[in-house]
């Protein structure tokens, strides 16, 4: 085992000032900014080709129906029967608009998530004032509206339950 150096006597040691840089504290964090590349297959996908693929079956249960019921299309005067057909036209015209507009939804997708980062990253160095707070609340009924609507997260969940209901009062009724 080596013995160790003598330690330094405190007349031999020198104190000097050291360069203290201290960073700026108004410093603003860094916006990331990212070229997402749109594509179908990047923001449709699988998913939305499957979920279109559901509204023509559903567009070609409803003409099936009608082929049945108006005994190969010659029945027409039988009372009801444009109902099938009027919600054959609405599922192939929303799979119309769907394909029509797909880029602008993503593009528009794509804004909003980047403006939820920015600010995200806005909240963090700030607190909020009173008009921000009102416009973060409208932007919150904003949103529960948008997900009410027929394209919405919650509208299977209230389909469901009207359908519960409304099955519910059937039954109570015979």
């Amino acid at each position: 085992m080596d013995v160790l150096d003598k330690p330094a006597d405190l007349k031999e040691v020198e104190l000097t000032k050291g360069n203290k840089k201290t960073p700026p504290e108004n410093k603003k964090p860094e916006q990331l900014i990212i070229n997402v590349n749109i594509t179908f297959c990047t923001h449709v996908g699988w998913d939305g080709v499957l979920v279109m693929l559901f509204s023509l079956g559903i567009a070609a249960l409803f003409v099936y129906i009608t082929f049945l019921y108006t005994k190969k299309f010659q029945a027409w005067h039988r009372p009801g029967v444009w109902v099938f057909m009027v919600f054959a036209v609405l599922y192939v015209v929303l799979v119309v608009k769907c394909l029509w507009t797909w880029r602008k939804v993503a593009t528009a997708f794509t804004k909003e998530q980047q403006a939820d980062k920015d600010k995200e990253q806005g909240r963090l160095t700030r607190s909020k004032s009173a008009v921000e707070r009102a416009k973060q609340a409208a932007s919150n009924a904003k949103n529960i509206y948008e997900k009410l609507q027929m394209n919405g997260q919650c509208f299977c969940g209230i389909c469901m339950s009207l359908n519960c209901l409304s099955l519910r009062n059937s039954v109570s009724t015979w």
